[in-house]
């Protein structure tokens, strides 16, 4: 998986930057909250789309944070190491 999240980070100049953060950070704040809401409030929605869409709001929200929490270690990782081979 760790590969798959590296293609969310490139390194240009020794500069990181970072793809989708920005994205995931609005799932995580806004869409995925606004998801759960639209299917908890009462509405004339049958209670299976309710129900789907709350669920899809629940894994919106934890794959995004998921993905972000790791993108944001391997970019820790990639500074510690340019700052280690700066030093050397």
């Amino acid at each position: 998986m760790e590969n798959e999240l590296l293609k969310n980070v490139t390194v240009t100049n020794g500069q990181i930057h970072k793809k989708t953060q920005l994205i995931r950070v609005a799932d995580v704040v806004f869409i995925a909250p606004v998801m759960v809401y639209a299917g908890v409030v009462k509405s004339n929605l049958p209670i299976f789309i309710r129900a789907t869409i709350t669920l899809l709001g629940v894994a919106t929200f934890f794959y995004n944070l998921n993905n972000l929490i790791q993108v944001n270690k391997i970019i820790k990782e990639l500074k510690e190491n340019s700052k280690k081979n700066n030093q050397q």
